[in-house]
């Protein structure tokens, strides 16, 4: 994808978070973009960068890890986005580069992150991953009906008490569909959740709401994201790298 290209799609990406923050009665600058760069080269995110992205998404830390080496001295400028499914064993990696978690979707990984955050002094701010329609292909805790969600709150109960992760809010991802009203449900859902959280943990932070992709990001901001995850929209069919 050319430069210009990638100018048009932002421009077009931005119109459209104005207009969908406006159906909701709130500022388009409510809304942060992340730009999703899984599979995309290096050369992409330089690109990005001059037009004034500075957040961005990855799923795979090794493939962080490799782009961060590529791209000495702009650290500074760059906020790194953790937004794929949290490995144990990648942990140091997750540690070391990134600056914001999407995807933290169990105790055990509360526990893991955080012993390695202490023993490296640094703090995370997460989200917590729900899953809301019970696919076993997908991750996070389980809260798609009343049982479920009742015994996910006592794990989350559990995260409090975690040194050095600090809970900023919930991310979803709903099922794959043609049609991106199909989501609305399910990013209603993650609102109502948030709702009730605020509403029995209030001394925690449930501020943001990480969902919407490419196809259905309008629908997302509409049912509240403040958190929009964005790849294709922007940069085109993903370079496997």
């Amino acid at each position: 994808m050319n430069f210009q290209q990638m100018i048009d799609n932002l421009d077009l990406v931005t119109s459209r978070i104005k207009k969908a923050a406006e159906q909701s009665g709130r500022p388009a600058e409510s809304v942060k973009l992340i730009a999703v760069t899984k599979g995309q080269p290096v050369e992409v995110i330089t690109r990005a960068l001059d037009l004034g992205i500075k957040r961005f998404g990855e799923n795979y830390p090794e493939e962080t890890d490799s782009k961060i080496r590529q791209l000495p001295g702009l650290e500074k400028d760059i906020e790194w986005h953790m937004i794929g499914h949290i490995q144990s064993k990648k942990r140091r990696y997750i540690v070391d580069h990134f600056s914001f978690i999407h995807s933290l979707d169990g105790l055990h990984v509360a526990e893991v992150l955080s012993k390695e955050l202490v023993i490296n002094r640094k703090s995370l701010p997460v989200l917590l991953e729900m899953n809301l329609t019970g696919e076993k292909s997908k991750f996070g805790f389980p809260a798609w009906d009343d049982l479920t969600f009742k015994n996910t709150l006592m794990e989350i109960e559990e995260i409090f008490s975690r040194q050095s992760i600090s809970i900023k809010g919930l991310m979803t991802m709903p099922p794959l569909s043609e049609d991106p009203n199909a989501s609305r449900v399910v990013y209603k859902r993650l609102r109502d959740i948030q709702t009730i959280l605020e509403k029995k943990y209030p001394d925690q932070n449930w501020t943001e709401l990480s969902m919407g992709s490419s196809f259905d990001f309008d629908v997302a901001i509409q049912e509240g994201a403040t958190m929009i995850r964005i790849g294709q929209a922007l940069f085109g069919l993903r370079i496997q790298i």
